[in-house]
């Protein structure tokens, strides 16, 4: 089992990932997207799926149409773990390699 981090030790996980939120319980960190087409969005999340499966994870995600939403925690540890920030840490890569300039601007 995953040990659930302190708010210090999540603090500092979350300085290493781009533009991800805590929760106000500190439970969960989230990030949302909107890509230029449900087609790209779709396949952002099976690629995110894929990771996720590598890396025995399972987020929680909310699309809507080109919006999508992740929501990370480690349930049997009912918080935040390294876990998380790892699978966070290869989704921001995986946008970065694959998906930025499917991204509408903000």
């Amino acid at each position: 089992m995953h040990q659930k981090l302190n708010p210090t030790e999540i603090n500092s996980e979350l300085k290493q990932l781009h533009l991800w939120t805590v929760d106000d319980e500190g439970l969960n960190i989230y990030k949302a997207w909107k890509f230029v087409s449900f087609k790209h969005a779709m396949n952002f999340l099976s690629k995110v799926g894929d990771l996720a499966e590598e890396q025995d994870h399972h987020p929680e995600f909310l699309a809507t149409y080109t919006n999508v939403r992740i929501r990370l925690t480690t349930h049997d540890a009912q918080g935040l773990t390294h876990k998380d920030f790892a699978l966070a840490r290869g989704i921001d890569q995986l946008i970065n390699h694959a998906f930025s300039d499917l991204l509408k601007p903000n």
